[in-house]
């Protein structure tokens, strides 16, 4: 079974707009619509923790 925060990171992948403005819709309010949406594909994990 798949941790819920692979699920959403998934969500803001697929639909980075619609994401937003369900999650975090003042961001919208305060900066305006996105333009463009880029992610890095890098997952941190064991030695490369702090």
């Amino acid at each position: 079974m798949q941790a819920h925060d692979h699920n959403f990171k998934n969500v803001f992948l697929d639909f980075p707009k619609e994401a937003l403005s369900w999650l975090l819709p003042e961001a919208l309010q305060a900066y305006g619509q996105l333009e463009r949406i880029e992610f890095v594909r890098q997952e941190v994990g064991g030695a490369d923790v702090v």
